[in-house]
């Protein structure tokens, strides 16, 4: 996965998007939407196995089926951004309504896990963006940490202004940390899996980057930093 996050990253560089994008863009989707698929496999023998626990199992069955259409529709924006067809459309968006929309999208993945979210910072900031972009990103990156968060732990959104007045998010959870030959990987190749390989191809078309950040509690947790320009 993280060769084709790094061939992916080198066709964009280089403007050959066109002759690698297909194979190298499934290969990143194949690993995520077959977990959950088997967890939907595993639901449904459980159930099969045993009518009663069908109660138990749907939130689980919802969570990943809507998890496969995520990485469905995650998929088709990657494929538009390394193509340049995705218009970017900037405006002032409110934080608070940013937050929101992406609560929303995960409430149930939350509840399931029951994790909380800690979302900290000025609710009142405004943000310079894409706001359909900026939305999904925060939503994969919080459908990232979500599903390696320990389960009952808190999950972190934190919101500030940058000195130069740009925009900066954290958001992480506060597991177990990565080892620092994983982390020095991940930052070298630019890529983690399709969801923030989409995030990354996002905030670059608005001017942002984002950083991966481990430890970043103490010394446990796995963080994303993302950052936007004034």
């Amino acid at each position: 996965m993280d060769q084709a996050a790094q061939r992916l990253e080198g066709a964009v560089r280089s403007g050959v998007a066109d002759a690698l994008r297909t194979d190298d863009l499934f290969e990143l989707a194949e690993h995520d939407i077959k977990n959950a698929l088997n967890v939907v496999n595993s639901a449904l023998d459980m159930i099969a196995d045993d009518p009663a626990e069908m109660a138990d199992m749907l939130p689980l069955l919802r969570r990943s089926s809507g998890r496969i259409g995520r990485l469905v529709a995650t998929l088709v924006e990657v494929n538009r951004l390394v193509g340049g067809t995705t218009p970017v459309r900037i405006a002032d968006v409110p934080w608070a309504r940013l937050c929101e929309s992406a609560m929303a999208e995960v409430a149930l993945v939350a509840e399931a896990r029951a994790l909380t979210i800690d979302v900290r910072g000025d609710p009142s900031l405004v943000v310079r963006c894409d706001r359909a972009l900026l939305e999904r990103v925060l939503t994969n990156l919080l459908d990232h940490i979500l599903a390696a968060a320990p389960r009952g732990s808190a999950v972190d959104v934190h919101v500030a202004r940058s000195d130069d007045g740009g925009f900066r998010a954290l958001i992480g959870h506060r597991g177990t940390p990565l080892a620092a030959d994983q982390l020095a990987n991940v930052k070298r190749l630019g890529g983690w899996g399709l969801g923030v390989t989409f995030c990354r191809l996002a905030l670059e078309r608005q001017g942002g980057t984002i950083q991966p950040i481990s430890p970043y509690h103490g010394d446990a947790g796995v963080a994303f930093e993302i950052a936007l320009p004034a």
